[in-house]
């Protein structure tokens, strides 16, 4: 979403989580002109918050909650009875991720997955930087997204490697990247999520929105992931450490083939151990 058509200027917005997207996105928040509350259940020193953020520990009072104009809600934040009221009460509740993607116009690689996630966005930050374009990388990484605005990486100009976790895909809606990426589905997160098919819902949301000229990446190794095929509008592409032929991207004995580019790469010069690498 582009950021001359969204504003929070005067809004009242409270940041449910005083983590590290927490805080980013109080600053980033502060900064387009909406008043800030950080709420947290928790009593935890902020160092370097802007004048004019509030903070409220130890509860989450249903009045600042239902009262205000949206609640970010940290990714770590387990869902809360207050939040279901709020929204009974037209209050829009949405992830730090969300919030900033509505401020960034750059080209966007999206990648998830039970494993690897951290990983693969890192090398891919790296391979955009080779491009001389600013790149910012992080996301579930440990870098919020909302690090990123207010940089160039975070224009059209820029590009972003960004690692999503399934918390912070279940409150996804502005989100077209250009590559999204699903490497793997195993049970995970099931203390979250009430059966694993909820879990893979959440990580189908990484494709919801890719436009079509964008490109969706699934591990043809994997079932569960190669299942989700059949429903994506866009074209879709296939990576295999298992030399399996119908992939786009494969190991093929010592060698890693990449259809329609003329490279190679001999599997010894990853010095990343381990064939999931």
């Amino acid at each position: 979403m582009n950021s001359t058509n969204y504003t929070i200027k005067n809004k009242k917005i409270v940041v449910l989580g005083a983590g590290l997207s927490g805080i980013a996105a109080a600053r980033v928040a502060h900064g387009l002109g909406a008043f800030v509350t950080i709420n947290d259940i928790n009593n935890k020193p902020i160092n370097g918050l802007p004048d004019g953020v509030a903070t409220l520990f130890g509860s989450h009072p249903e009045e600042l909650l239902t009262t205000c104009d949206m609640i970010i809600v940290s990714p770590g934040v387990p869902p809360i009875d207050v939040l279901e009221t709020a929204r009974s009460r037209g209050v829009e509740i949405i992830g730090e991720v969300e919030f900033a993607l509505r401020f960034i116009t750059a080209p966007i690689g999206a990648v998830t997955g039970t494993n690897g996630k951290s990983t693969t966005v890192s090398l891919l930050g790296e391979l955009l930087k080779t491009s001389g374009r600013p790149v910012f990388t992080g996301g579930n990484l440990g870098d919020p997204l909302s690090n990123a605005l207010f940089t160039p990486a975070a224009s059209q100009e820029g590009l972003i490697s960004l690692e999503l976790s399934s918390f912070q895909l279940e409150t996804i809606t502005s989100l077209r990247p250009k590559v999204a990426a699903l490497l793997n589905l195993t049970e995970d997160h099931l203390d979250r999520y009430a059966t694993f098919d909820e879990y893979v819902a959440a990580k189908r949301n990484i494709f919801t929105s890719i436009p079509s000229d964008g490109f969706a990446l699934l591990n043809l190794d994997d079932p569960l992931v190669v299942a989700m095929a059949p429903e994506l509008t866009c074209e879709v592409r296939y990576f295999s450490a298992a030399g399996n032929p119908g992939a786009h991207y494969r190991l093929e004995g010592n060698t890693l083939v990449f259809d329609g580019f003329p490279i190679t790469l001999e599997a010894r010069q990853i010095i990343i151990p381990g064939l999931h690498n």
